[in-house]
């Protein structure tokens, strides 16, 4: 019995974009790994769920838990041959933010060379100088079709639009009063960044990144334990303490209203961030980090 996937993969059709895809074939699953931090457009995707489903098509579905759980009331009724898999999100920003930036990006590059440059493949989380030291980078190439082309890669909180993303300042007003929290979205599967793995284990790989899975039905503990990957348990305290997303809405950011006002008077994604996220001072960095600490352990 033939099986397909769905998920969120990256659009370079028109500028970047993420949308939910059908994937059939093995070969094309690369096009859906990876995380995306923007809404994905999944106009289509249940209708296309639901058609393979009553034809006896085993499906697999992944996306955020918001997602999930609007697929399960589309569906209207539980489904042995569908598996859900969502992520622990703590929030998505609008396509419209992530879209001005990537044309920011584009045009700077184009201005400074004299010819139009494209981004033509993407990444939210390269991890080229490791899990713990990921950041953004991308493909820009001339659309001149010269061979000019040139790999970026920014940190974290150096790139404009993931340090606005890692500081809530433009989530969806939704997702500060999130519906889903709790590992109520229905999926069978959660997963996660297993932050502070070496806390209660010890690796030599801890820097090539560490995976949270979470079953929540039969199936998902069935399918977990099928796939032949060497699992570490992990108790609840260890899960709540460092993935705080699954339990908790994102707190609107102070200036959130402020940023949407700056894009809207004409200032660039860069700008807006800028003004509303300044470099902060040597010393309120030390006061963060003293703070940071404080907390992690007051929670044990």
């Amino acid at each position: 019995m033939g099986g397909v996937v769905y998920g969120a993969a990256f659009d370079y059709n028109a500028g970047v974009s993420v949308r939910h895809i059908r994937v059939s074939d093995i070969d094309d699953l690369r096009r859906i790994l990876g995380s995306k931090y923007v809404q994905s457009d999944i106009n289509g995707i249940f209708r296309s769920v639901k058609k393979d489903l009553s034809e006896g098509l085993q499906v697999l579905f992944s996306g955020t838990p918001c997602q999930v759980s609007g697929l399960k009331k589309f569906l209207r009724k539980d489904y042995d041959s569908l598996l859900t898999v969502d992520v622990i999100c703590h929030g998505v920003p609008s396509p419209e933010v992530f879209s001005r930036y990537v044309k920011e990006v584009e045009k700077r590059k184009s201005d400074e060379n004299g010819k139009i440059f494209k981004i033509t493949h993407f990444s939210f989380r390269d991890k080229l100088q490791g899990w713990n030291s990921y950041g953004v980078s991308y493909q820009i190439e001339s659309s001149a079709g010269s061979g000019d082309s040139e790999k970026i890669f920014r940190g974290r909180y150096e790139d404009p639009y993931m340090k606005g993303f890692l500081n809530d300042l433009y989530l969806r007003e939704s997702c500060h009063d999130c519906p889903v929290k709790n590992f109520s979205s229905g999926s069978d599967i959660s997963l996660a960044d297993a932050w502070r793995i070496e806390t209660i284990m010890y690796s030599p790989s801890f820097d090539k990144g560490f995976s949270l899975a979470v079953p929540h039905s039969e199936a998902g503990r069935k399918c977990l334990y099928s796939i032949g990957i060497k699992w570490q348990q992990a108790d609840r305290n260890f899960m709540v303490l460092n993935n705080p997303a699954a339990f908790k809405s994102a707190t609107p950011h102070k200036k959130r209203k402020m940023f949407f006002r700056l894009i809207n008077d004409g200032k660039s994604i860069s700008e807006a961030v800028g003004i509303c996220l300044p470099e902060p001072t040597f010393f309120s960095r030390i006061m963060w980090s003293i703070s940071k600490k404080l907390k992690h352990y007051a929670k044990k």
